[in-house]
């Protein structure tokens, strides 16, 4: 498994595999201090950034009355 910036990763280096909310793919987590990852590349978070703007202003220009 290669890592974002170009360096292999060892088994011992991953600890858990998620899941990306947006496309699926498998999200290796790193040992060390942090958060934990959630997308599996900057793509899969700007989606999710998008998404959760739009339900913001969306949620602002109608209101609670859908």
């Amino acid at each position: 498994m290669t890592y974002a910036r170009g360096k292999d990763m060892s088994r011992k280096d991953i600890w858990a595999l998620g899941e990306c909310p947006i496309c699926g793919d498998s999200v290796a987590q790193v040992r060390g201090a942090g958060r934990p990852k959630k997308y599996c590349k900057n793509a899969c978070r700007q989606i999710a950034y998008r998404k959760r703007k739009f339900v913001r202003a969306a949620t602002r220009f109608w209101g609670e009355k859908g």
